[in-house]
């Protein structure tokens, strides 16, 4: 069992990203998402709506669906994507 707390998740209109923490600007409470390894952003709180993992997966499977038919238009085959993809996931 890990020690860290679970992460939550949530959705403004355009992305998923999850909780790194909370601010109040000129009254209004902001969520910091952090929504890759390097661009968290500040959303309206009150416009966020919380996700699953049923969505979390879908969101995931678009976004590597878009990454595959990149490489394809790149001229790249199958079996390289595939190496790819596998050599990715072996680097955290």
């Amino acid at each position: 069992m890990s020690d860290k707390p679970a992460r939550e998740y949530y959705r403004n209109h355009r992305t998923i990203g999850y909780k790194i923490g909370v601010v109040s600007i000129d009254g209004s409470e902001y969520t910091i998402l952090q929504t890759d390894a390097l661009d968290p952003i500040a959303c309206l709180t009150i416009g966020l709506l919380p996700v699953d993992e049923k969505e979390r997966l879908f969101d995931a499977r678009l976004s590597i669906a878009g990454a595959i038919n990149h490489a394809r238009l790149l001229g790249i085959g199958d079996a390289d994507i595939e190496k790819l993809l596998m050599s990715e996931l072996r680097h955290e």
